[in-house]
């Protein structure tokens, strides 16, 4: 059996080197991010590369594009917006729940987002929410299919309180399909 503590310790390098700082902080707005699931070590992307209106984003392995780096800008209060730096697209949530996310040209609330950290772990909250429940919806690669590349909105509540997802500190399970590590580029 050969050990992959090698590997690990040069891809922690190669990942610190490229960001220039590790996954301990959100970022701040105005600064390039990158956001890798934690369940399934893949980076929120658009599409292959897609830059037209309604293009699917999900996860996809690093591969260091612009399609996998998003411009973190206030939009008001306590939410950003997440544009993408290969199209120019804003990050948009579908408002139902077990939606996709897709980039948009139009500043809806539906492209409002917020980070929250939960037990040692970033959370990306969508303003408009689904099923009514408004400012407690998280992003989050799908529970049932994760080797896909579909990333969906998920209630706070059931099901993603069963899957792992829910947003309060101490009651977390930890089944990180719905959470992040976040990367700034340095």
């Amino acid at each position: 059996m050969r050990s992959t503590g090698g590997k690990a310790a040069l891809a922690l390098l190669i990942t610190s080197a490229v960001f220039g700082v590790l996954p301990a902080t959100a970022a701040s707005a105005d600064e390039v991010t990158f956001w890798k699931n934690r369940a399934t070590e893949r980076f929120l992307e658009v599409w292959f590369s897609q830059t037209g209106e309604g293009a699917t984003v999900g996860t996809w392995a690093w591969n260091g594009g612009p399609n996998q780096q998003w411009w973190e800008s206030s939009s008001n209060s306590s939410y950003n917006h997440y544009t993408n730096m290969n199209s120019g697209r804003k990050l948009y949530a579908a408002q139902q729940c077990y939606r996709g996310l897709y980039q948009t040209d139009t500043a809806y609330n539906n492209s409002d987002f917020r980070t929250i950290f939960v037990e040692g772990r970033w959370q990306l909250i969508s303003r408009t929410g689904c099923d009514g429940d408004i400012y407690h919806d998280v992003v989050s690669q799908s529970h049932d299919s994760p080797g896909a590349f579909q990333v969906y909105l998920y209630h706070s509540g059931v099901p993603a309180y069963e899957k792992g997802c829910l947003l309060k500190p101490g009651l977390q399970t930890i089944a990180d399909y719905c959470n992040w590590d976040v990367f700034v580029q340095g």
